[in-house]
């Protein structure tokens, strides 16, 4: 093609249709390796809770007063929602996460770190965590 004259239509069509096609496939041949690589890639690790002791998370429960508030296998209050199955819902980090911070309108005391232990909240939460039937 010279310069000065423009392509006729037909040439046009062509490169925009060979430039589709090509991205056409491109697309397909990324469609098709990508399952492959979300099936290679390794599964992200699932972190673990720190050690707990369930014994200690039930009495911590009673001496808090959380009863009061919660019911847990028919017994407690009613004022908070029922723990019953609550480890069935919220994993262990959720529940820590709940008792350190309640939601926001939430009656619920905040377990402060300046008035409980790491630990502690780890033997409640840990307990809890348990409770699934």
């Amino acid at each position: 093609m010279s310069r000065g004259r423009r392509a006729p239509k037909e040439e046009t069509i062509i490169v925009k249709l060979l430039n589709w096609k090509s991205v056409a496939a491109l697309l397909g041949a990324v469609s098709l390796v990508m399952p492959l690589v979300s099936l290679s890639a390794p599964a992200k690790a699932k972190k673990k809770p720190p050690k707990f002791d369930v014994k200690a998370g039930i009495a911590a429960y009673k001496k808090l007063g959380c009863a009061g508030c919660h019911t847990i296998k028919g017994k407690g209050g009613k004022v908070g929602p029922n723990l019953s199955k609550v480890g069935k819902k919220l994993d262990f980090f959720k529940i820590a996460k709940i008792l350190r911070r309640p939601p926001s309108g939430s009656v619920m005391p905040a377990l402060r770190k300046s008035k409980v232990p790491d630990q502690t909240v780890y033997n409640i939460a840990g307990y809890l965590s348990t409770l699934k039937k």
